[in-house]
């Protein structure tokens, strides 16, 4: 092959025109970056099912989802697909971990209301000992072999306890109106955490109008541990007091 005809060969190669270089970026589809958040927060949503603080995750994923399902023009948007992956698994956990947790709370305050409700008729009835022993943890309570009215008349630790029990004002009450009462829900039971300690605060009403007003009760619920079974304590004893504004 002569010089020329070498020269000529290079120059005749195909080269990338800058009609070519237009044609590729026009064929280039846009990018929502939102999708592969969605995508992202969506699979974090399962968190969601462990407790209600997570439960914002579901919602940005959800809100990032719908921004990146908005209308587009001729071309679909690189994204979609993952923001629709994210928006059903966000709607999944959120729904899931709603749900169980409704459940959870209506078993727990179903529960309660039944415990308080013994527990009163205990008062009711001038059990006071075994009712002191129910506003105690498990490994406090006196052993089943031993007589809670002695150990609580006799001992100076019992007495002790037996003091402090009766000064409340509200336990005094219920002790005078004795087996006249008839107690009933007064307000829906609200189940909530507080330290680490999973609390039901329930609220009655005595039909027969010896006690006035609205009592309060709470307890604590006690979760199986070891070969320990789940156990309910009282908590407190209080008047209830209607919060201000309610109508």
């Amino acid at each position: 092959m002569s010089s020329s005809e070498s020269h000529q060969s290079v120059f005749a190669a195909p080269a990338m025109s800058i009609e070519g270089d237009a044609n590729l970026l026009a064929e280039a589809r846009p990018i929502r970056l939102t999708g592969f958040l969605a995508l992202g927060l969506g699979l974090l949503s399962f968190t969601a099912v462990l407790g209600a603080p997570m439960m914002f995750l579901p919602v940005l994923a959800v809100i990032a989802a719908l921004i990146a399902l908005r209308p587009y023009g001729e071309k679909r948007p690189t994204g979609m697909l993952p923001a629709s992956i994210g928006l059903f698994a966000a709607v999944l956990f959120g729904f899931w971990g709603a749900t169980e947790r409704h459940l959870r709370d209506r078993m727990m305050t179903e529960h309660a209301t039944r415990f308080a409700s013994q527990w009163l008729e205990l008062l009711a009835q001038g059990d006071v000992e075994l009712a002191m022993e129910l506003q105690s943890y498990p490994n406090q309570r006196q052993s089943a072999s031993m007589s809670l009215v002695e150990y609580y008349r006799d001992s100076e630790k019992g007495q002790a306890r037996m003091q402090e029990f009766r000064e409340n004002e509200t336990l005094v009450e219920l002790l005078d109106a004795g087996s006249k009462v008839d107690w009933k829900v007064a307000r829906e039971p609200k189940f909530y955490t507080m330290n680490r300690r999973f609390l039901t605060a329930t609220i009655w009403a005595d039909e027969s109008q010896t006690v006035k007003s609205l009592i309060k009760v709470v307890l604590e619920y006690l979760p199986a541990a070891d070969d320990e079974p789940a156990e309910w304590v009282v908590d407190s004893l209080t008047t209830f007091v209607e919060p201000s504004g309610r109508g």
